[in-house]
């Protein structure tokens, strides 16, 4: 655990003097297994945690020892206080579940306690981005990250952290919306971005962008730029119809307005209609589609610095209730687009 003394939690985490060490200690432990190991892998995070174990004072640990320290505190105090609340407001002892409350000290109102959670775990969203930047800028300094599994999973997209999908999407929660379709991502990228530009250029890209020591070329960071505006569009448009449905024991279920309100900005909110979710991503696709053919046009101007380049006749199919093609792919990629309906899109 990377904290020894309320006092030390308490400089990375709202909570007040008279909170009980004691019984925040297994929040503590919850945040560093579920926040921090996965972005620091478990050898890095083990060797730290031994470090920081074993020092009879901070000032001893060495100075990539305390700088790590520090970025992992910084997602843990505000990510403590996100969790630990919804189990503050209660004791439970022999007398059953009770509510801890005073003359003097009144429980503070359900749209404030909201409040206080989403407010920490924006905080702590950000720091989990410049944790992850200050790993990337240092990694010659933390060679067991460069080894994990964690590094792997960072470098396995394009588009590799929700600071960076901001710029391409802005959004109102951008780091959140980012981590919850990451996966979908993986599939725009292995399903559409490989095809637009083949298997040749993809996997060229690849082997470079997840070496310790990425080496584009210039030709070749224009082109990632632009086929990483491709994915971010195709990644939301992908995405939104999941968003909203949740999967568990009661089977599948939508989040209804009053479902979805956690704060007093939200609570003014309800989910969007079908028109406004399928205008959205057509919106997405058309840029997707845009981008795609700036892609497309870029490599045609450059086809001497990529090998794999123009691509060779390939058919490709397509379900006929999503559209037909207009005109196959040949000698260059996209060349026609395809008709659509149903909100679909394809790389054509």
């Amino acid at each position: 655990m990377l904290f020894k003394t309320k006092e030390k939690l308490l400089e990375y985490a709202e909570l007040t003097a008279s909170i009980n060490f004691a019984s925040v200690q297994a929040t503590i432990r919850f945040v560093e297994t579920n926040h921090i190991i996965p972005f620091t892998g478990q050898e890095l995070y083990s060797s730290l945690n031994t470090n920081y174990t074993a020092a009879a004072d901070e000032s001893t640990l060495s100075a990539s020892d305390k700088n790590l320290l520090d970025q992992c505190r910084l997602v843990i105090g505000p990510m403590v206080c996100y969790y630990y609340i919804a189990k503050a407001e209660i004791k439970v002892g022999d007398a059953g579940a009770l509510r801890n409350e005073t003359n003097s000290q009144k429980t503070a109102f359900q749209n404030q306690v909201l409040n206080y959670r989403e407010q920490n775990l924006r905080e702590a969203e950000m720091a989990i981005e410049q944790l992850l930047q200050f790993l990337d800028a240092n990694k010659t300094s933390y060679p067991a990250w460069q080894t994990s599994s964690a590094f792997t999973s960072y470098k396995s997209l394009f588009i590799k952290s929700g600071g960076e999908f901001a710029q391409l999407f802005p959004s109102q929660s951008p780091y959140r919306n980012y981590w919850a379709m990451r996966s979908k991502m993986l599939d725009v990228e292995e399903n559409d971005i490989r095809t637009l530009v083949g298997d040749t250029i993809y996997n060229n890209l690849k082997a470079k962008d997840q070496a310790v020591v990425t080496t584009f070329t210039d030709n070749e960071n224009e082109l990632i730029k632009k086929l990483k505006r491709v994915s971010a569009y195709l990644t939301v448009a992908f995405s939104i119809p999941f968003l909203n449905v949740r999967i568990d024991t009661n089977g599948i279920t939508v989040m209804s307005p009053s479902g979805r309100a956690q704060n007093d900005e939200l609570a003014k909110r309800g989910s969007a209609a079908d028109p406004a979710l399928n205008l959205i991503i057509e919106k997405c696709q058309d840029s997707a589609r845009a981008w795609s053919n700036n892609v497309v046009k870029y490599l045609d101007e450059h086809a001497s610095d990529f090998d794999g380049w123009p691509l060779t006749t390939q058919n490709i199919t397509c379900n006929p209730e999503i559209g037909s093609i207009e005109e196959q792919v040949s000698d260059g990629g996209i060349r026609e687009h395809h008709s659509r309906s149903k909100g679909s899109f394809g790389l054509l």
